[in-house]
């Protein structure tokens, strides 16, 4: 459990600081940090999908649905 709110909040701090000051912060290099805590969150998935198919229909955003967990699943092997 400690390594996934470490992992979730290094994450959160990459999001706003450069990534050595959250690197000096948390105690780990970046290639650690790359490595073992920074996330591809459902956020970024989401945010990249409404920006590749706006926000128009139900058949379009249905379609990036699936392609953004097509995307999440490879990621993940």
């Amino acid at each position: 459990m400690f390594q996934n709110l470490r992992s979730t909040r290094e994450t959160e701090l990459a999001e706003t600081w450069p990534e050595h000051v959250v690197c000096a912060w948390i105690g780990n290099s970046k290639a650690v940090a790359r490595k073992h805590y920074l996330q591809v969150t459902e956020e970024y998935f989401d945010r990249a999908a409404k920006l590749l198919v706006g926000e128009t229909d139900a058949a379009q955003n249905a379609a990036a649905a699936y392609v953004r967990r097509a995307l999440h699943y490879a990621d993940s092997k």
